[in-house]
C-alpha cells in the first residue's frame, strides 16, 4: 500500500493530487499574512468597517436573487459569502475607505482560486471526487507509513531515518485533518439543510454581534445568515476555544442562546471545528501549515526513496 503496489505511475499520480490540496491547506492557513504582504493597501485604513454598510452596499449592487450566506471578519476586511438562484457562490471583500466603505468581488481573486484548489482542485464535475481519492490516499498512506516504521524500528534497521522521523511525527494531524476533511467536501450548499437565506433579515448585523457578545465575550470571528428554515442567525465567537450562538431573528429583539457547536453538534460540526481555523489563535494555523509542508516533503522524498530502490 505505501509504495504503490510497485507500480511507479501510481506514486506519482497520488503526488499530483496530494501535493496541491496540501500546498493550498498551507497558504489558506497563514492567509491572513499573505493578504497583509499580497495587498498592502487594503490594511491602510485606519477606521472600523461598518458591517451594515457592507451589507447596504452588496444589496445596492449584486442582482435581486443573490443573497448573503455569511460573512468572516479577518484583519482589516469582511468577507461576503453569497449565493445566487442557481446555486453558485460569490465572495465579496468589504473594507475601510474614509467615512465609507470599499467593496470587491473576490470570487476570481487569489484566495478565491486557492480555496477552489483546496475544495475541488479547481477542476469542474470531478474535483470534489479526486480530493476524496487524495484524502483517502493521505490516510492510508499515514496508516502504512506508521505499520512501515514500526516494523523497522522491531527490526533494527533504519527505523529512525528522517523520513520516517518526519513522518512519525505529521501522522496524527495527517490523519486528522484527512479524515476531518472528508464530511466537508459536499457541504457547500446543503450546509443549511438547503434552505436560502433570508434576503432581509429583521436584525441589523451589529445588533446581532452585539447581543452575541453580550452573552459570551471576545470577538466575533464569523456570522451566518438566517434561513426560512432556522430563523436564527449563528455567530462564532474567537475566544481561546471558538463557541457560537444562537441569535434569534425577529422584529421584537434578538434572544441570544448558546448553541453547541457548528452543525448543531454533528459530527460534521466535529468536522469543522477540527479541518477549519475560523475563530483559532495563530499556534493552530501554523501547526496546520506545518502539517500541510510535512506532507509535501514526505511526498516528495518518498517518491524519491521509492525511485532509488526501484
Amino acid at each position: 500500500m505505501h509504495r504503490g503496489g510497485g507500480a511507479g505511475w501510481i506514486g506519482w499520480l497520488l503526488a499530483v493530487l496530494i501535493v496541491p490540496v496540501a500546498l493550498s491547506g498551507t497558504l489558506l492557513a497563514v492567509w491572513p499574512a499573505v493578504e497583509r504582504v499580497a495587498y498592502p493597501t487594503r490594511f491602510a485604513a485606519t477606521a472600523a468597517i461598518d458591517p451594515d454598510a457592507c451589507v447596504t452596499a452588496l444589496h445596492a449592487g449584486a442582482p435581486p436573487d443573490r443573497r448573503i450566506v455569511a460573512m468572516e471578519r479577518g484583519a482589516g476586511v469582511l468577507r461576503f459569502t453569497t449565493r445566487g438562484a442557481d446555486g453558485a457562490d460569490r465572495l465579496f471583500a468589504c473594507t475601510a475607505r474614509g467615512a465609507g466603505v470599499s467593496l470587491a468581488d473576490a470570487t476570481h481573486g487569489a484566495e478565491a482560486w486557492v480555496r477552489r484548489v483546496h475544495a475541488a482542485l479547481a477542476v469542474p464535475w470531478v474535483g470534489r471526487g479526486l480530493v476524496a481519492a487524495a484524502g483517502l490516499a493521505l490516510i492510508g498512506l499515514a496508516l502504512s507509513g506508521l505499520a512501515l516504521w514500526g516494523v523497522a524500528v522491531f527490526r533494527g534497521s533504519d527505523g529512525w531515518a528522517w523520513h520516517r522521523w518526519l513522518g512519525l511525527a505529521a501522522a496524527l494531524p495527517v490523519l486528522a485533518m484527512a479524515a476531518s476533511g472528508m464530511p466537508l467536501l459536499w457541504r457547500g450548499a446543503a450546509a443549511d439543510g438547503g434552505a436560502a437565506p433570508l434576503a432581509h433579515p429583521a436584525q441589523p448585523l451589529r445588533i446581532v454581534e452585539a447581543h452575541a457578545l453580550a452573552l459570551t465575550g471576545g470577538t466575533v470571528a464569523r456570522v451566518a445568515w438566517p434561513t426560512r428554515r432556522s430563523p436564527d442567525w449563528l455567530v462564532t465567537i474567537a475566544a481561546g476555544t471558538a463557541r457560537q450562538v444562537k441569535v434569534a431573528d425577529d422584529t421584537g429583539g434578538a434572544l441570544a442562546a448558546v448553541a453547541r457547536s457548528d452543525g448543531g453538534g454533528t459530527g460534521e460540526g466535529v468536522a469543522a471545528s477540527l479541518h477549519g481555523v475560523r475563530g483559532t489563535g495563530w499556534w493552530r494555523r501554523m501547526l496546520l501549515a506545518l502539517t500541510g509542508l510535512a506532507v509535501v516533503v514526505l511526498v516528495a522524498t518518498g517518491l524519491r526513496i521509492r525511485r532509488g530502490a526501484a
